[in-house]
């Protein structure tokens, strides 16, 4: 067992303990030119013989458990060697976790913000987690048990609708697998977000909502299957894919939602038009290929604190 800030790692074997300290180390040296390029450094760590296939289990303070490969070059540079994820998630659900919302991680992938979200530092008692992508799903499956089940977990791709089988491109990079035309692609089934709430028994029109989108291009029909679900008071953290001209942004803004965009200092700011999404998903001059953005219905308690937050900055 080692111990990190906030973390503590169990690898059972030499190898395993070995590959654990290896990636610390990586994570600490790397923070001289912001710890780039470590996911190239874990995918070449992995094929070194007696590396590949070494798991551990991190547990953070915040009551989180994870269980993973530890030099899978997506999650170990994060779980492992501590760099920073989706910080402006983090800053969101901190800000949420008031009002008790019911959070629907669509595109869950191992589970991570279901996790989060639902350990006792955030302390989220009603997550659903949707993750389509068969071999990430029992990654999800497994974090969900470590985790005693604080969330649920479903095995589809939310879209428009339910029931209709689709293909998932890309299944075996489950960071960017999608659904797609290719013939050649892992077959899954669809669900709709108010089919998953209603499912759990999740329909009071009291309930507060949080969806997560994280569906690769696919928002906007996530969002179709959503119809009785956005009649409550809810808001929407969605990754928008910059090479799809901002469409969720630009669709969203038109229903009259309020949009605001958290930087990785927890800074709220409201976001009038596409120009202002477009530069806040520009660093360094360089446009990123994916910003996360937080919506608001009008009128309700989400629409306020997120009001509240960015008034804060004035």
């Amino acid at each position: 067992m080692e111990t990190a800030k906030g973390r503590r790692f169990v690898a059972r074997g030499l190898a395993p303990r070995a590959a654990v300290a290896l990636g610390r180390l990586a994570g600490r040296l790397s923070r001289a030119w912001g710890q780039r390029g470590l996911g190239t450094l874990f995918a070449a760590s992995r094929r070194v013989p007696g590396f590949s296939g070494a798991t551990c289990r991190v547990v953070h303070r915040s009551g989180a458990t994870f269980e993973l490969e530890v030099f899978e070059p997506y999650w170990g540079p994060v779980l492992v060697a501590g760099r920073a994820y989706e910080p402006e998630v983090l800053h969101t659900l901190r800000r949420f976790a008031s009002l008790d919302p019911v959070l629907v991680d669509c595109g869950a992938n191992v589970g991570f913000w279901s996790v989060i979200a639902s350990a006792p530092e955030i302390g989220l008692s009603r997550v659903v987690a949707i993750e389509p992508n068969p071999t990430t799903y029992r990654r999800l499956l497994r974090n969900a048990e470590l985790n005693g089940g604080r969330y649920h977990c479903v095995k589809r791709a939310v879209s428009h609708t339910s029931g209709e089988t689709v293909q998932l491109v890309d299944a075996a990079r489950h960071a960017v697998a999608r659904i797609g035309e290719d013939p050649g692609g892992t077959p899954v089934e669809t669900i709709t977000v108010d089919a998953v709430l209603a499912d759990r028994g999740w329909v009071s029109p009291d309930d507060r909502i949080l969806l997560k989108l994280d569906v690769e291009g696919h928002e906007l029909a996530a969002l179709e299957g959503a119809r009785a679900t956005t009649r409550r008071d809810h808001a929407i953290i969605f990754e928008e894919l910059t090479q799809h001209g901002f469409c969720t942004f630009e669709a969203l803004l038109a229903r009259g939602y309020a949009i605001y965009d958290i930087n990785a200092r927890g800074t709220a700011r409201a976001l009038a038009d596409r120009a202002g999404a477009q530069s806040a998903a520009t660093a360094a001059g360089r446009l990123g290929r994916a910003r996360n953005f937080v919506a608001s219905s009008p009128g309700g308690k989400f629409a306020r604190v997120l009001e509240g937050w960015a008034r804060e900055a004035v």
